[in-house]
């Protein structure tokens, strides 16, 4: 019995061995490049219903590093991650004539433009996402202003490292990821 048993318990000991895997270095630097910070802050307690409308407001912030025409590309990619999110959240994108109930203001911002310390002086919210070496960080920034008040309601910030190499099916599905994590932060705390 003892022999069957020793058996077994080398058996389950080799195998549990064989399973173990060790990240390589590529593989926890890839990890760390795909790491996103996110934060929010409610300035003011106030509800939006279900089929309220809304429209969206880029505010351009200067890129030392990309000319207007790709700052303006990458700017519509998140304007319509943006729209996506909040239509499947059940608010709707005001059209010309329709008056709208709340503004969604957001702007990009790389490091070598606007450091954490700059946003959090403008705009008071900031993940603090650590800097690494060799990696670009950029941050999104969003914030929801009602239309009857010019009060800002809420704002929030993600911070994540830049992918240059992204195909534009793989930006959309990124900036869908990087809007998301922020957004959905609002929306729960507007049900």
């Amino acid at each position: 019995m003892k022999v069957i048993t020793r058996v077994i318990a080398s058996c389950l000991v080799m195998t549990l061995i064989g399973c173990v895997q060790v990240n390589s270095e590529a593989d926890y630097s890839a990890l760390k490049r795909e790491q996103l910070a996110s934060s929010s802050v409610t300035d003011i307690e106030k509800q939006y219903e279900q089929g309220s409308k809304f429209t969206v407001s880029p505010v351009y912030l200067y890129s030392a590093k990309l000319r207007t025409e790709e700052l303006e590309k990458v700017y519509e990619v998140y304007e319509r991650a943006i729209v996506k999110r909040l239509n499947d959240a059940g608010y709707h994108l005001s059209s010309g004539a329709q008056a709208s109930d709340f503004v969604v203001g957001f702007a990009l911002a790389l490091e070598a433009d606007f450091s954490d310390e700059t946003i959090n002086e403008q705009f008071g919210v900031s993940p603090g996402l650590t800097v690494l070496e060799d990696l670009e960080k950029g941050s999104f920034l969003i914030y929801i202003q009602d239309i009857e008040s010019h009060q800002r309601i809420w704002r929030g910030a993600v911070q994540g490292f830049v992918h240059e190499e992204l195909s534009p099916v793989q930006r959309e599905q990124r900036a869908s990821r990087i809007v998301d994590s922020v957004l959905s932060q609002y929306i729960a705390s507007n049900r």
